[in-house]
């Protein structure tokens, strides 16, 4: 966090903040959400409509693929990206063996971006972090949190 500091003030970037992270990845991305919607008073941070949420071990995504998960988001209120499924998924029995492999033309791969409307995701987040002990976002559909899978990377 301290390098972050450094870099930040010696290229003097005006937009970043930088905000703690949780314990687990899910607890960093509430942790972000809270600073957004509660504004840091040392910060520039306010409120967006839409939150983008990415990964940093892929930082780099090409501008077409945040547009659409975007334009996705504010119409349906969440969208992430997709991808066509290349690798065979199996179903194994109880015993280990091969019970039944997924049909991949009717499958996808999620991936990374996902967009919500802030006030969306933050009131699934808050839900979730108050139910269970490390939510997950597929666990956030229960709170009414549909998403739009509109992406093919």
């Amino acid at each position: 966090m301290e390098a972050m500091k450094q870099i930040i003030q010696k290229y003097q970037h005006k937009r970043i903040s930088l905000i703690e992270a949780g314990v687990t990845r899910h607890r960093s991305i509430f942790n972000g959400l809270k600073a957004l919607a509660e504004g840091q008073s040392n910060s520039n941070l306010s409120k967006p409509e839409v939150v983008i949420i990415h990964d940093a071990v892929r930082p780099f995504v090409e501008e077409d693929v945040l547009l659409k998960v975007v334009v996705a988001a504010k119409e349906h209120g969440a969208a992430g990206a997709i991808r066509p499924l290349v690798s065979t998924v199996i179903s194994p029995s109880a015993d280990g063996s091969l019970d039944h492999s997924l049909d991949r033309a009717k499958h996808r791969a999620s991936e990374m971006p996902q967009a919500f409307l802030f006030d969306v995701i933050y009131e699934a987040y808050q839900q979730a972090v108050l139910a269970l002990p490390n939510p997950v976002m597929e666990e956030a559909r229960s709170y009414g949190l549909p998403m739009e899978l509109c992406v093919q990377m």
